[in-house]
This record gives C-alpha cells, structure tokens and sequence, in this order.
C-alpha cells in the first residue's frame, strides 16, 4: 500500500475542516490537476459548481451529464472499493435470526467532490467495513452518518480510529420525554465518542435542549452544527457564547434579529464561513447587525432569500464587507473558480427590495463579480432598473430576474437599451407591467433570452 502524498493528506484534512468553503475544494483540484489526476480534479471542480443554486439550468445540466460519466469510469476506484465492501457486508436474500430481510448497506455519495457514507449503525462493526477503512481512499471519506433517536448506542460503541472527525450524527425526538432526552445529551457530551463527531444535526423542538446539554462538554472539534424547526433564539446564545471555535457551517432554525445579533457578538466564531438564513426572517435590523459584525469579514457563503430584507438591508449589504467578501475570488487564487470566469451568485429573492436597494448595488464595483442576480418576487421598479442598466458595473451580469415585479415599459426601454448588458444570456421580467412596447424592446435586444 503506497503512502499518500503529504500535500494531499494535508489538503484533505483542510476540506474536511471547512465542509462550505469552496478553496480548499479548488486548491485540491489544482494539486490533482498537476499530480496526474486530472478527471478527478475535473469531478471536484463540477461538485462543487454545482453546489451553488444557479439560474443557469443548461450549464448544470451539462455539468451533471460529465458527473455521470465520470462516476461511470472511475466511481469503485474513487471509493477505494467501498461497493465491493458493502455487497459483502449484506447478501441478498439472507435474513436476519428475528425475522425479516436484513438491512440495505449504508449507501455513499460524493459531496462536493468527497465520500460520505449513509446511517452505518448497524455496519460499523462488520470486519468488511472495517477492511474497508484501511484503504488509502479512507482519505477521501469526509462523512459517515448516524441517526439515532437514543444515544446509548452511539456512546458505547467501538468506533474505529479511523472515523476519528469523520462522524455525521443526526438526533431525533420521536416522542421522548424532556427528561430522557436530557440524559441522552449529556450522556453523549461527556462520552469519548463525542471527539470523534465533526457534524451534528437536531431534529424536532429539541435543539436548545440539545445544546444546552452538548455545550457542556467539548465542541471544539464540531465544524458543522444544525438545529432544524428550531424558532426560539436561546439556541444562539448557547452557540455564540460556547467555544465553538472550528465551526464552518451553521443552521439554527429560524434565525430572527435578535439571534443574529447575538451571534455577530460571540467571540468564537472566527472560522464560521457558512450561515444558512434561508428564509430566517431576519429583516433589515440583523442585515445590518451582520453586516456591522466581525462576521462580516469571515464569511463567504450565507443564504439570504425570504429573510424579511428591505433596501435598508440591501444597502448595508453593498457597502459592507461582507459583499466583497461573498464576491472576491478565493486568495491565493485557484486556477479553478466557480461557474463562468470565477463570477458568483446573488439570491435575493422573495424580500422587499426596492429601486434604492437596487441603486445600492448597481453603484458597487464588487458588481462586476457577479454573473447571475435574483431579485424575483420583490419591489423593484423602473428606476432601480434604469440605475442597474446604467451601471458599468453591470458588464458581467448573464442572468437577471425580475419575475413579479413593478417594472414597465420604461424599465424594459433601459434594459433593452443599456450598454452594458452584453453577456446577458437570460432575462426575466414575467409578470411585471410590460406591455407590447416594452416586450418588443427586449426581443429585439435580447431575443428569445428574453422572458416577458
């Protein structure tokens, strides 16, 4: 068995540690890229493209079908043989001594260009899992779930060293009482199991409850924490003030105002470069507070549709650091980038944003970095357009949506009209108040890419 490289170990270890960031994804590929292995360098780079929700349906469906191709030659060896593994580990048709089939083996994915294993409760312990885990592709494993709605099992089991910061584990209410519950956190705080966890995801309205137990031991080896159906804000107290120091990602439910400013406090979130706010009603006051935040300036990747924003949001968001560091390429730079020329992704969709919010952005220069904009289901009307279609930094702009604005005819004349919209390769303005005037402006500009 030949050792791997030390570069790659290393570059693996720092993929594992940041799940969201997308350099270390590209740095790894580039090493591949000049160490022989440029299908694989290929695969990560198209993972990781299309983890990013894109307009640009053709691309990505383009992108998918080489996805498949690659999978198709070069999936067995990827996993070091892991479909092997787990024929063994359950024959068909062989049924378990209490009746019954005997369950599936634990399917695996590829996530962002790295190995992840389904629920393996019942695997963990089979000697073809644990063969399988000697392999040199146990590198590549970033992830290996476990869902339980009890943590009795998982602190007593024998976890091999191997799946040391490699666990996923999923909690579960199902109907257990508070006090239960409880015992089950703590326990599960305090076991030497715990170490070996790098994500941990709550289900139900259990997650403060979660917390306040799992905060009691050590959390600074987690890098990923979700709490999901979770509205009340303890939950980011309890995060902000433990030291959870390696966190990458977060999601906590319901973020509101008063969450978020709590955590643009905390003085442990130095590494978070993922927030998940999809559809947080955080409003105007906790953009502001964000983007007021040190996080500001840790942050590269945070959802902001349907989070209750105005143009007083939109407005902190262009001038603040945070939207420069959103939409600069990753330092030191990567030969690969994401999507076309390394040009990012804006979604605001579904707020209450307005001309000045779009003003706002239009006069920004980090402008230019974007190659797709999403401001379908607000308030925008044709003066934020004309400012848009006036703006050079507009030039690398390919898809726009204005789905079920207030745009007019007058808007649709400065879109059709603008100098700079040149790379435009899809337009919506469906239901906003174009009429024929307008509609035949845009087609005879921009063609069929234009969707009245």
């Amino acid at each position: 068995m030949t050792p791997a490289a030390p570069e790659l170990v290393a570059l693996l270890a720092a993929c594992r540690a940041r799940p969201a960031d997308d350099l270390p994804r590209l740095v790894l590929a580039d090493w591949l890229d000049e160490n022989g292995q440029p299908e694989r360098a290929e695969f990560v780079r198209i993972q990781v493209e299309v983890s990013h929700p894109t307009a640009d349906v053709e691309r990505i469906r383009g992108l998918k079908k080489r996805e498949a191709e690659l999978l198709a030659e070069h999936e067995n060896e990827w996993t070091g043989g892991y479909q092997a593994a787990a024929a063994l580990m359950t024959p068909l048709n062989r049924r378990r001594e209490n009746g019954g089939f005997a369950p599936v083996p634990p399917p695996h994915r590829f996530v962002r260009g790295m190995v992840r294993i389904g629920n393996t409760a019942e695997f963990v312990e089979r000697p073809e899992l644990r063969e399988w885990m000697r392999s040199p592709e146990i590198l590549w494993l970033e992830q290996i779930d476990f869902s339980f709605t009890t943590a009795d099992w998982f602190v007593k089991a024998d976890l091999p060293d191997e799946l040391h910061g490699r666990i996923g584990l999923t909690l579960g209410e199902a109907g257990t009482a508070p006090a239960e519950l409880r015992r089950q956190f703590r326990l599960l705080a305090v076991s030497g199991n715990f170490a070996a966890v790098r994500s941990l995801t709550v289900l139900g309205g259990t997650g403060e409850l979660a917390l306040e137990e799992v905060t009691q031991g050590d959390v600074t080896h987690l890098v990923a924490v979700s709490v999901i159906g979770d509205e009340k804000q303890r939950a980011a107290g309890m995060i902000a003030s433990a030291p959870f120091t390696s966190l990458s990602s977060l999601h906590l439910g319901r973020l509101t105002e008063a969450g978020i400013r709590i955590l643009a406090a905390s003085p442990h979130l130095g590494n978070l470069t993922h927030l998940n706010l999809l559809t947080c009603p955080i409003g105007d006051g906790g953009m502001v507070a964000l983007c007021r935040s040190g996080l500001a300036h840790t942050l590269r990747r945070v959802e902001f549709p349907n989070t209750g924003i105005s143009d007083v949001g939109v407005i902190a968001l262009a001038k603040s650091p945070l939207f420069a560091h959103m939409l600069s390429p990753p330092v030191p730079v990567p030969k690969s980038h994401i999507g076309d020329d390394g040009l990012k992704r804006l979604n605001l969709m579904m707020n209450r944003i307005g001309d000045d919010g779009l003003k706002a952005l239009a006069e920004s220069e980090h402008l230019l970095r974007l190659c797709e904009l999403v401001l379908r289901e607000n308030v925008v009307g044709d003066a934020g357009v004309e400012a848009l279609a006036a703006s050079p930094f507009a030039a690398n702009l390919q898809f726009l949506d204005f789905w079920r604005n207030r745009i007019t005819d007058r808007g649709a004349f400065a879109l059709a009209r603008s100098p700079h919209l040149n790379k435009v390769m899809d337009l919506s303005v469906k239901e906003n108040a174009v009429g024929p005037a307008g509609a035949a402006a845009l087609a005879e500009r921009f063609g069929e890419r234009a969707k009245v």
